[in-house]
């Protein structure tokens, strides 16, 4: 899942971890956030959390 400075991230990541299909990995990548990094912090031992700078927009 891409994230950045969503203030329901949290929502998120709980909803697919209650899908009924148990064996997933929810990967959430963080595209550079500044805000609502205390909603993610609780999941870190649930998910895969991956950091990189903010990409902005793509261009074509």
């Amino acid at each position: 899942m891409p994230y950045y400075n969503c203030p329901y991230v949290n929502q998120s990541i709980q909803s697919a971890l209650n899908q009924t299909y148990k064996n997933i990995e929810v990967i959430l990548v963080d595209d550079g956030l500044t805000a609502f990094t205390e909603k993610v912090t609780p999941y870190h031992s649930k998910i895969r959390y991956l950091r990189k700078v903010n990409g902005g927009l793509l261009q074509h």
